[in-house]
């Protein structure tokens, strides 16, 4: 699943929905990130929490 949002709060309260509606399927990942000006991605959250 992707999407992507010109509004920072959508992406997160979309990045809380998501924990709720795939968390239960063994091998979800859920992941906020951001495009940097370059064109690159950088990872702001992640569920499950990577470093944990």
């Amino acid at each position: 699943m992707q999407g992507e949002w010109s509004i920072r709060e959508t992406g997160e309260r979309k990045f809380r929905s998501w924990i709720g509606s795939y968390g239960s399927v063994p091998g979800a990942r859920v992941a906020l990130a951001e495009q940097a000006a370059d064109g690159s991605w950088v990872e702001l959250k992640a569920w499950p929490d990577s470093t944990a």
